[in-house]
């Protein structure tokens, strides 16, 4: 009997070898938020240069994490949903393709890797980029700080010229993750047109 119960015992965990309860595989899926169309061409042009410099971003938003808000006291991060890259170097890219268009800058915009000597400086830090979730408050939360500096050709000595913080609230329909992202690209659409024109206003003050 106790050799009967043993060949079973074993024959039972080379069968629990042989079969594997299936998993779910789920995939993380990656967004972006980019506007259907730039901005047109601007009437007028500077003559100088733009350096768009990387973007910083704040503790809580640090990585291709997208953040959201579900009660009045903690944000947290989704696992399955995820930016294609850091959004903070999506902000710096489209703000960069965005002004390249609008052709404020009859000298163009560059980053860092172009080796040429600019006439201003922008510095960008995501400080919100999240979805408001709590029921009642649905919402793309976004808000951004912008400095741009002048500076002098022959020292590189810089002088902030603008610092303003640019603040949005999109409201949405509920609180999935399928409405965020268009009313993070409806910010983006806002926040793109309040630059171009704040960069219009100083460089005509210059």
């Amino acid at each position: 009997m106790m050799k009967r119960a043993l060949l079973l015992s074993i024959a039972l965990l080379l069968l629990g070898g042989c079969f594997k309860i299936p998993r779910e595989t789920l995939e993380i899926v990656r967004y972006t938020f980019r506007p259907t169309e730039l901005a047109s061409p601007s009437d007028t042009s500077y003559d100088g240069a733009l350096l768009v410099m990387p973007f910083t971003a704040s503790v809580v938003q640090h990585g291709d994490r997208i953040v959201y808000k579900g009660n009045d006291q903690e944000m947290a991060t989704y696992y399955y949903h995820r930016w294609i890259a850091p959004p903070e170097l999506l902000l710096a890219d489209l703000l960069a393709e965005s002004l390249l268009e609008a052709n404020i800058f009859s000298g163009g915009i560059y980053t860092m890797t172009s080796g040429i000597a600019p006439s201003h400086e922008l510095q960008g830090r995501l400080v919100h980029l999240y979805a408001d979730n709590r029921r009642g408050e649905q919402a793309a939360v976004v808000e951004i700080v912008l400095s741009i500096f002048s500076l002098d050709p022959t020292t590189y000595e810089k002088v902030l010229v603008l610092q303003k913080p640019y603040r949005y609230r999109v409201k949405r329909e509920d609180g999935k993750i399928d409405s965020f992202i268009p009313a993070v690209t409806e910010a983006m659409e806002l926040w793109l047109s309040d630059v171009r024109v704040d960069l219009v206003t100083m460089l005509a003050e210059q």
